[in-house]
């Protein structure tokens, strides 16, 4: 099976997956957007698929010689994608008709989207015109989890077309890194991501700072950089340790106490699956998308309401009490990753194998 990939931004996690999609199919071909200053992920490690810079794709002409069994295309954000797609779709139903074989070859096209389903008149709209414009090409949609599946259906999808778990985690390299002995009591807490306004970042560190007002012990770790890194706070601590290739951070989670993730707007959230492989409880805010799926209240962690000081604060309050027993919080770390383990890079390529069978891959919907 010939796979072709229309991706945006790439990252440690999507090579895992696509790693695992050319173990299963013969070629994997990859188009991809450069790598964002915000979030530098390297990328130079080898990878078992053919990788293009998108800048230097003439993308129809590509689509059609390749001749895939599987087109993946990340959203609509990139016009020229969407475009490929339809010409590529218009090209195979020529070829059909010019056969005068209607079951000659047709290759199975994914639209693989993260928007949450909030009703706007813009998205109504837009839902509107990417039904009509760009649904003909399409046979699946693939999502994250439940937050998008309205948003799927909206787009004319039916159930039996939507399939979930687009976003999985690199869960074999975080897998159990923050687990094992401790000396002494577990007191730190971990942030990972962009230094961006969306990240409630002012409310996590409003809310630290009320937490450690007398508990000197504890300290907060962020990993990130962002345009609003030169406004990061500054607090004895609070420790800003920049951005962390993912194979790095091992060392920073041993032994921390949970993973806190304040977003005031997060359509899903990888990095909430890889902090619950690793092990650890999980403080995140209710506008993350993954949070359905692998915080269970108060079994591995806590969710509030993002933006909400206190909240988060209390959030914090309930850990530290947990993490001053050392079973208590062994318990939360255990269910943590097995939640995450639902979700592997393997299962992932499963469902694209999937999307090139006749039967369309597994069941879940």
């Amino acid at each position: 099976m010939k796979v072709a990939v229309l991706h945006t931004e790439l990252a440690g996690y999507t090579l895992a997956c696509l790693d695992a999609l050319s173990q299963r199919c013969e070629e994997v071909h990859v188009v991809y957007w450069p790598v964002q200053d915000e979030a530098p992920f390297d990328l130079s490690r080898a990878s078992s698929c053919q990788l293009y810079p998108r800048h230097q794709v003439d993308l129809t002409p590509w689509l059609r010689d390749l001749a895939p069994d599987v087109v993946l295309m990340s959203g609509w954000a990139d016009r020229g994608y969407v475009k490929a797609v339809r010409n590529f779709r218009r090209s195979e139903e020529v070829g059909s008709w010019s056969s005068g074989d209607p079951s000659k070859s047709r290759a199975a096209i994914a639209l693989c989207l993260d928007n949450h389903w909030k009703g706007s008149l813009r998205q109504r709209l837009g839902a509107r015109v990417m039904r009509w414009r760009l649904r003909p090409a399409l046979d699946w949609a693939w999502v994250p989890g439940a937050p998008q599946l309205e948003f799927a259906r909206r787009l004319g999808f039916s159930t039996d077309r939507i399939r979930k778990g687009y976003y999985v985690a690199d869960v074999d390299r975080f897998r159990g890194v923050a687990v094992g002995h401790v000396a002494g009591p577990r007191n730190r807490l971990i942030y990972i991501g962009r230094y961006i306004p969306v990240k409630g970042l002012n409310a996590l560190w409003d809310a630290f700072e009320a937490f450690a007002a007398d508990r000197p012990e504890w300290s907060l770790h962020c990993f990130g950089t962002g345009s609003e890194w030169a406004g990061r706070r500054l607090h004895p601590q609070i420790v800003h340790h920049g951005f962390v290739q993912p194979e790095d951070l091992r060392g920073h989670l041993s032994g921390a106490a949970a993973f806190v993730m304040p977003s005031e707007r997060e359509p899903w959230g990888v990095v909430l699956h890889e902090m619950a492989a690793a092990g650890l409880p999980l403080l995140a805010s209710d506008a993350v998308g993954a949070a359905g799926q692998f915080v269970e209240q108060g079994i591995n962690g806590w969710t509030f309401k993002a933006g909400q000081v206190q909240e988060i604060k209390g959030c914090m309050e309930r850990l530290a009490e947990r993490a001053e027993d050392a079973g208590a919080w062994a318990d939360m770390s255990e269910r943590s990753v097995q939640l995450a383990s639902g979700l592997t890079p393997s299962g992932w390529a499963e469902v694209v194998y999937g999307f090139g069978s006749k039967s369309g891959g597994d069941s879940s919907s």
